[in-house]
């Protein structure tokens, strides 16, 4: 994805880790795609503090490529945590620990009613 500076780059299970979200920003010359630094997620809400963050977002007053702001929030929603469909919003790209936590509840439940004998 776009930053607003750099390539943003999600990386799941970073050096083998089955839940560590990483975001790599990295810049591009010609056909060379080169790092230039990283942003490691991390949330108490899981166990070792665990985040699997698969499609993050990154927002922020005007980070688009033609003014070069880079963005100052991550949204994603932590999947290590409970699955539970909340968001989580991590300050970008210092990353860390999430500043906030939004959960879903559920909108209702389906009920399915047999025909009596």
């Amino acid at each position: 994805m776009w930053d607003g500076k750099y390539i943003a780059v999600t990386d799941l299970e970073v050096a083998g880790s089955s839940v560590q979200t990483t975001i790599a920003r990295a810049t591009l010359s010609g056909t060379t795609l080169t790092v230039r630094s990283e942003t490691s997620l991390s949330d108490s809400c899981g166990v070792d503090g665990g985040v699997e963050v698969n499609a993050p977002f990154i927002v922020g007053a005007k980070n688009t490529p033609v003014n070069h702001k880079q963005g100052t929030v991550l949204i994603g929603g932590n999947l290590a945590c409970d699955g539970s469909g909340g968001l989580a919003l991590w300050h970008y790209p210092a990353g860390g620990n999430p500043y906030k936590s939004v959960g879903f509840a559920p909108a209702g439940e389906a009920v399915s009613i047999a025909p009596g004998p």
